[in-house]
């Protein structure tokens, strides 16, 4: 009969789950559905039979797609079933009968959406999508060739918008590379980089001006270093040069005043620095130095030291034996002794014996060859008495020998005449005494005659002299000529070659380049820069070396020329150094004189 009612598509939504496995935990268990997640509409729409017996619904509990049960599932325990139950009658809902509120939150997803048919029309007017990202493909339809100015807003903020670099070609017209610059109306330009040459061989000379001007010593600027060679305080060594104190250069081609080096004619030489007093030459002689003789600091000609006598007993220092035939000694030959003295006393005093009739010192018998200081110190004109035997008077001649003061006396003996200088002015002559005489074996009644003795006394024990005595040599040779005023201890050097390095000089950062000015005189002749004269400069303490290229710069001073170079490459470091090298030096014919040297890095 017919069914007078409502509608029945579905009485009932009954759906059976896979079985659970218990794992005598009491879970969570999976809920599932042929072999799918499974998510019921609560726990009781759930009928399960466990071990054949149905489960109340208040002995588990449900989250999403699992399952908890209120005490442990033995393993043991079956699951007979687990059924769902619909809830309601279902149905199909009629045309335009779901509204919003039977949709669940985001319910809808993107599978459900048919493809292309999201228009416009359902897109905010403005749409946010500042927290995603949009890709866009390689071509986009509808742009066609590009966004033109009309589709741009009229004001776009690219500063941080922008990475990577722009194309050349859309910055300016023109060649960009290393060597060009865009200005300011969009053109590449030529980069003409700033020959600072000038400039700092400016300031280098400006800087040797000053030094110059000032006699002052070596100088150190942030980056540069100047020396004009007021002293010698920048100067790490020298080879075969010299500097000159008066004109305060240096050369290879020079005369000094300095302490004396033994050569082939030196009988003797003593400079008095070694505590022992002894002797320099080839002889080697190991002097005899009584108690009253010391070495002494307070006053010195050269070296720092000098030989000192009290004056207080019979004292002297003497070297033996001396012969012609064994120790290469004067003989019956010309000879020369010189010394440099300071006398202290007030009394006449002995300064030096050759051939020695008694000891030095003991007084009494007459010496051979004696000098003696005779008259009150100080004085302007102190008598000088030599003598030959007890009487035998030599000359008396007026020379000034003051005391407190370094003086310098040569007793010389040239063929047949024997003279006498005090501070390189000649003084007297005598053409009998001495004449012909052997000075280390005269037999003029002694039997010391052989020997040389400083401090030498001669009779009483008032003629002891109190003083100092420094760089004495005796010669086989007549070092002089006689009648000529001389510089005494001068040296002179003609050396063809030589060089000097400067100390280092620390800069604030590692340097690869150099810069210099060197200031020089032609004394004689006329110097080839970079051949007769050559710089070179290291920054790495003179471990290397490298050559600079001077160029002629035209008039530093008054008969002083100046040479420049820049931009030396060197290997990095920050111990600046310069060497300064001479070549083809002659006297007569090229004496080159360096001035100064300026570096800049």
């Amino acid at each position: 009969m017919a069914y007078i009612g409502r509608n029945i598509e579905q009485f009932s939504n009954v759906e059976k789950l896979d079985n659970i496995t218990f794992t005598n935990s009491a879970g969570p268990y999976n809920l599932l559905k042929s072999a799918v997640a499974f998510t019921p509409a609560n726990a009781q729409s759930l009928l399960i039979e466990v071990d054949g017996v149905i489960q109340s619904s208040d002995s588990y509990t449900v989250s999403v797609s699992t399952i908890t049960f209120g005490v442990s599932m033995a393993s043991t325990s079956t699951m007979n079933s687990i059924i769902h139950l619909g809830v309601g009658l279902i149905s199909t809902p009629g045309d335009g009968t779901v509204n919003t509120v039977q949709l669940a939150n985001d319910a809808v997803t993107t599978s459900k959406i048919l493809d292309n048919n999201v228009t416009v029309a359902k897109l905010p007017t403005t749409l946010d999508i500042s927290g995603n990202t949009v890709t866009l493909p390689a071509s986009v339809s509808g742009l066609g060739t590009g966004i033109t100015n009309a589709q741009l807003a009229g004001s776009i903020d690219v500063t941080s918008k922008l990475s990577g670099l722009v194309p050349v070609a859309n910055l300016g017209t023109g060649t960009a590379s290393a060597t060009t610059y865009l200005a300011g109306n969009q053109t590449y330009q030529t980069i003409t980089e700033y020959n600072d040459d000038k400039l700092v061989n400016d300031i280098s000379t400006l800087a040797l001006h000053q030094a110059t001007n000032n006699n002052s010593a070596k100088y150190n600027l942030t980056n540069s270093n100047v020396d004009v060679y007021q002293d010698s305080s920048a100067i790490a060594n020298l080879t075969n040069v010299s500097r000159d104190t008066t004109g305060e250069y240096i050369s290879s081609v020079y005369s000094e005043v300095a302490a004396f080096t033994s050569d082939s004619d030196t009988v003797v030489l003593a400079h008095m620095d070694d505590t022992g007093l002894t002797d320099s030459s080839s002889n080697n002689f190991t002097p005899t130095v009584t108690a009253g003789i010391t070495r002494s600091a307070v006053q010195s000609k050269f070296g720092g030291y000098s030989a000192y006598s009290d004056g207080t007993t019979s004292e002297y220092w003497q070297v033996k034996p001396l012969s012609s035939s064994t120790t290469g000694g004067v003989g019956t030959g010309d000879f020369t002794l010189e010394y440099w003295y300071y006398g202290v006393m007030t009394a006449s005093a002995r300064q030096f014996s050759i051939g020695n009739q008694g000891t030095p010192g003991t007084g009494g018998a007459p010496a051979q060859n004696q000098v003696t200081m005779a008259g009150s110190f100080p004085s302007t004109s102190g008598s000088q008495n030599f003598y030959r035997g007890a009487t035998d008077q030599f000359f008396s001649p007026s020379v000034t020998s003051p005391d407190n003061t370094w003086n310098h006396n040569t007793i010389m003996r040239s063929g047949t005449t024997v003279y006498q200088a005090v501070n390189g002015v000649w003084a007297g002559t005598n053409t009998t005494i001495w004449n012909g005489v052997n000075m280390e074996t005269d037999t003029n009644g002694g039997t010391n005659e052989n020997d040389l003795a400083l401090f030498a006394r001669y009779g009483s024990t008032s003629e002891i002299m109190t003083g100092y005595m420094d760089e004495m040599r005796y010669s086989k040779v007549a070092r002089y000529t006689a009648g000529v005023t001389f510089v005494p201890n001068e040296v002179n050097a003609d050396n063809a070659t030589g060089s000097y390095e400067s100390t280092a000089q620390t800069a604030n950062a590692s340097v690869t380049t150099i810069s210099g000015v060197v200031t020089y005189t032609n004394a004689t002749g006329t110097a080839t820069l970079n051949t007769d004269i050559i710089l070179e400069v290291s920054a790495d303490n003179g471990s290397t070396w490298q050559s600079a290229s001077l160029t002629a710069a035209g008039t530093f001073s008054t008969g002083v020329l100046q040479a420049t170079t820049n931009d030396i490459t060197v290997v990095a470091g920050t111990q600046i150094k310069y060497k300064m090298s001479f070549a083809n030096q002659a006297s007569a014919t090229k004496v080159t004189r360096i001035n100064g040297v300026s570096l800049s890095y």
